[in-house]
């Protein structure tokens, strides 16, 4: 395979894990498109349910009771698993919701070297992660990390997944290089594990 290939593959492997993410979140088991009130109204029920929070709800942190991801990793802690200096984390707004707190770092000297970190509420959907992500990036591999009941990891470890307490974490180190950044990803979820 070629250098360009890995690359695109690495890029598009961040960009689908995050969407996986977002989209394997939002499906809940209530939540079923075109359902009936009990009044005959033809509305479905997950837009009742919107109009509702719309019309009540402050405005507030979008992550709802999740923990905070950024509060997890240091720039000292990702300088020592990565081997590069980083800036503080920041919350995504853009991709952060009411399911799902997402946090990235960028590599301090401005070269393309960021590390997102995404966490969900249900620490279960780590095999329907997993079976989402080998559909669309590949063969998975199961590795150890210290703190989680089950982790995997993806293209080029670029992507690691796993369960930890009652969350799904997933962790991604995103970069120009086509090297395998496994040990870069587990050493990041050991140290989540342990700061969470």
């Amino acid at each position: 395979m070629s250098t360009s290939t890995v690359l695109v593959r690495r890029i598009a492997a961040l960009f689908v894990g995050v969407s996986l993410a977002v989209s394997l979140s939002a499906c809940g088991a209530d939540e079923s498109p075109g359902a009936t009130s009990s009044d005959g109204d033809d509305s479905s029920a997950l837009e009742q349910e919107t109009a509702a929070t719309e019309a009540t709800s402050e405005p507030e942190d979008a992550s709802g009771d999740l923990p905070d991801p950024c509060a997890w990793l240091s720039p000292s802690d990702l300088e020592s698993a990565v081997g590069t200096t980083f800036g503080d984390g920041a919350i995504n707004a853009d991709l952060s919701t009411d399911f799902q707190n997402i946090c990235e770092w960028s590599a301090a000297d401005g070269s393309f070297l960021i590390v997102q970190v995404l966490v969900t509420e249900d620490a279960a959907t780590v095999s329907t992660q997993r079976e989402s992500a080998e559909d669309f990036l590949g063969e998975t591999t199961d590795v150890s990390v210290e703190g989680a009941t089950a982790a995997y990891t993806v293209a080029g470890g670029s992507i690691l997944g796993m369960a930890m307490g009652d969350f799904f974490v997933q962790v991604a180190v995103m970069s120009t290089s086509t090297d395998d950044v496994t040990a870069q990803t587990v050493a990041l979820a050991e140290i989540i594990a342990a700061n969470a």
